[in-house]
């Protein structure tokens, strides 16, 4: 694939006619791989949306519900994950790829309940997120 850019401003309505250009200058270099732009908008209201849904081959999402938002509250934060994920889909019908999720750590630290930078949360964080995607067809 090729990625045209990762994280960019995509809330304003200029970001489509800017991107949708570097999108066809990107498809006429080659036109043998998908080209993406990586998103950190949302889909749903209340966050800032993307103007460029549905202009790339893929949807690249990142995503860190349950890190930078939703934190310490992984049932809420899975939740948040997978209406994004469905409302994306239904806006695009194009496939998705989570290409960044997580949580940091303090290697050592430990807790038997939901605390942040624990090696615990850290590895409960991921596993969710994955069974999240794995859920979509």
């Amino acid at each position: 694939m090729w990625s045209v850019a990762n994280e960019p401003h995509t809330e304003y309505e200029a970001a489509r006619p800017y991107f949708q250009e570097i999108y066809d200058y990107t498809r006429s270099l080659d036109d043998t791989r998908p080209v993406v732009l990586v998103e950190r908008y949302g889909a749903h209201g209340g966050e800032e949306i993307s103007h460029v849904q549905g202009i790339f081959d893929l949807e690249c999402l990142n995503r860190y519900y349950g890190w930078y938002m939703n934190c310490g509250r992984l049932d809420e934060a899975m939740e948040m994950l997978s209406r994004d994920l469905d409302e994306w889909h239904q806006r695009t019908h194009k496939p998705i790829i989570l290409t960044e999720f997580g949580a940091d750590a303090v290697v050592g630290l430990h807790s038997t309940w939901d605390q942040q930078f624990t090696e615990e949360y850290q590895a409960d964080l991921i596993r969710r997120t994955i069974e999240v995607a794995e859920s979509k067809p």
